[in-house]
């Protein structure tokens, strides 16, 4: 049997979709720190396809950045961010959508103890409902590849290590197009995951 043969000619569905799968909600992403793993960048977007990004800069004291249909708002830690996150989460039922492990460990290890409880049983895992139900024509489920499978193109880079320097531009030299650019990295992970989850309901129902 060759390699090629233990994939599929195109995307089918080998199990339903578990509910929650097929709930809309609140699409989460995050940026973290490289150096101690915190959280700089909190990215969503709410069911009515509104995005939201929130980034940490301790000593900022300017107005929000404009960014194109919403605006960048700066915060003083990550503490602040979960809460502020938490405070839109709680406007809209539903699951918290993520891809992959990462964000829930994040909230976990970083959230204060009442964010972790209001947010730890809402968060659910699209990568791990896509494995369960939907077997691909390629090897891997990794966000970029899949969404790219569906047309998606990162509009800057597709690095988190790119992310992080921008971001690290902005701290050092108040470079807005370099925070632009992080931020537009996160935007694109969560208009990433909002296609893929139409994606899988889509190939569902078909």
């Amino acid at each position: 049997m060759g390699f090629a043969a233990m994939f599929p000619a195109s995307p089918f569905m080998r199990a339903p979709l578990p509910d929650r799968a097929r709930q809309p909600g609140i699409v989460l992403d995050l940026e973290t720190r490289l150096d101690d793993g915190t959280p700089w960048c909190f990215g969503w977007q709410t069911p009515d396809d509104r995005f939201h990004i929130r980034v940490v800069d301790r000593y900022y004291e300017g107005q929000p950045l404009p960014f194109g249909d919403c605006e960048i708002g700066m915060i003083s830690d990550e503490t602040t961010g979960w809460e502020l996150f938490a405070e839109a989460a709680a406007l809209w039922p539903g699951p918290v959508h993520h891809w992959g492990s990462f964000e829930k460990g994040v909230l976990r290890k970083t959230a204060p103890e009442a964010v972790i409880a209001a947010l730890d049983e809402r968060l659910y895992d699209l990568n791990a409902a896509l494995r369960r139900s939907i077997l691909l024509p390629f090897k891997g489920t990794g966000l970029k590849k899949v969404a790219v499978y569906l047309g998606f193109r990162w509009p800057e880079y597709d690095s988190a290590l790119h992310c992080w320097a921008d971001y690290q531009g902005w701290l050092l030299e108040a470079d807005d197009d370099a925070l632009r650019r992080a931020c537009a990295y996160n935007r694109a992970d969560v208009e990433a995951t909002v296609l893929v989850w139409r994606w899988m309901n889509s190939l569902e129902r078909s």
